[in-house]
């Protein structure tokens, strides 16, 4: 929501921007021909479809609750036209402000339509709420989530409550999952720039590691077309060769009608451990 705010002035003044966090589709499907927004993370056209195969592997009746945003109700809109395509039925929603604390109206609903699992796409405290009221009230189904909620303090609140709930979420990168050179000297360099100790020190590494690559992207955009020329830089990015980054080697990550580096077959679902460190789900 706020880089659309913005999206006009970065188009006119033809301002090179990346997004190493926002998943909206709008944000590089914007409208622009010439655009100058670029993307290392998620693009919840393919984020939700990957969200609603994961709630689909546990059963056939989803409900799907998103926040009052932009990214909410784009989420909402394409998990629906998923199950469309596959014959399923059109959910409603469940639609939450920020900053809502009672959820009584929602378990209600949970509970009469007897569902199986929960697609949720809200930030962290309303999460960190949903989650710890849903224990209260014995609502223990599968939650798929989006990766909105890890942020903040989410894990200390609800690590009781998780005991009992299944929370998986969307992830694009873990150490384990990368255990490359260059995401572990990436790695250590973080440690040292930040006078951390360890891994499980590093605050939201997918995010870290996405806005690493997206430097080191435009830094060989700069390179390849060798000037600071909005335009020019646009051009080499859209025509890069092969990289090898800290979340994959990008081969042609972008070019004039797509500016998402990260495609579906990057995301992989993960979980907190007991310690409240994330981890790939293997299955």
């Amino acid at each position: 929501a706020i880089i659309s705010s913005y999206m006009k002035e970065i188009q006119d003044n033809k301002m090179i921007f990346f997004s190493p966090w926002a998943a909206a589709s709008t944000v590089t499907q914007n409208g622009y021909k010439e655009n100058y927004v670029f993307r290392v993370s998620l693009n919840d056209i393919y984020a939700t479809k990957f969200l609603a195969q994961e709630a689909l592997k546990i059963g056939k009746k989803t409900a799907i609750i998103v926040e009052n945003s932009v990214w909410g109700k784009e989420a909402l809109k394409n998990v629906n036209l998923y199950f469309e395509s596959n014959n399923l039925q059109k959910q409603k929603g469940m639609i939450i402000n920020r900053g809502e604390k009672n959820f009584k109206k929602y378990f209600y609903d949970l509970k009469m339509q007897d569902y199986d699992s929960i697609i949720m796409v809200l930030n962290s405290q309303e999460s960190q709420r949903f989650i710890e009221q849903m224990w209260k009230h014995h609502i223990y189904m599968p939650i798929i989530s989006h990766w909105g909620m890890v942020g903040d303090s989410f894990f200390q609140a609800d690590k009781e409550y998780l005991k009992d709930i299944d929370l998986r979420f969307i992830q694009t990168f873990s150490l384990l999952n990368h255990p490359t050179k260059e995401a572990q000297d990436a790695a250590k360099e973080y440690l040292k720039t930040y006078s951390k100790t360890s891994n499980s020190e590093i605050n939201a590494i997918t995010v870290v590691a996405q806005a690493y690559d997206s430097v080191m992207l435009l830094a060989n955009g700069v390179k390849k077309c060798n000037s600071f020329k909005a335009t020019d830089i646009k051009i080499a990015l859209e025509n890069l060769g092969t990289y090898k980054g800290v979340l994959k080697k990008y081969k042609k990550p972008f070019d004039t009608t797509s500016h998402d580096a990260l495609k579906l077959e990057d995301f992989f679902m993960a979980k907190f451990d007991k310690d409240g460190n994330i981890i790939p789900i293997v299955e």
